[in-house]
């Protein structure tokens, strides 16, 4: 045996990484399989201009890209994305919503709309930036007015 780094893995090779480590946990996760999911803000030209996506992982979503172009901020359809996620979320039987995010990014929105930090990787990716992990409890009830707010600024 020897051990070989690359900085240019084939992705073949990633994919034997990925499947051994999916085979070694399988008996811990049973029926394993990840839910792709997306929330998409369009235009009235079909073009999206925002959302989210992620997948749901048993009783648990975690949103792997979330982004709204710069004139769709601070309008509410930050908020909207997340009131839609969680309802969806609860008529999946979802129990927690988690993400991360960069300091320079929102992690003061995240938190204005009930997530909580739960840990960070100070200096990553480079000197002076956080990598912030985030968890939500999805809440009982839901709010719909995203799907008023959303219809009524198309």
């Amino acid at each position: 045996m020897k051990i070989e780094f690359s900085r240019k893995p084939s992705e073949q090779d990633i994919t034997a990484i990925y499947e051994g480590l999916v085979e070694f946990n399988q008996p811990e996760f049973p029926g394993f399989e990840e839910q792709p999911i997306a929330c998409f803000i369009k235009g009235s030209d079909g073009k999206i201009a925002g959302g989210l996506t992620g997948e749901i992982l048993y009783q648990n979503i975690f949103v792997k890209y979330f982004w709204l172009s710069r004139e769709l901020r601070g309008q509410g359809y930050g908020t909207a994305l997340l009131q839609r996620l969680e309802q969806e979320a609860q008529k999946a039987g979802v129990e927690q919503i988690m993400l991360d995010t960069f300091s320079f990014q929102a992690p003061e929105f995240y938190k204005k709309y009930g997530f909580r930090e739960i840990g960070r990787f100070d200096n990553y990716p480079k000197q002076g930036v956080a990598k912030i992990f985030l968890t939500k409890k999805v809440s009982e009830q839901y709010d719909n007015q995203c799907d008023d707010h959303y219809d009524q600024n198309n």
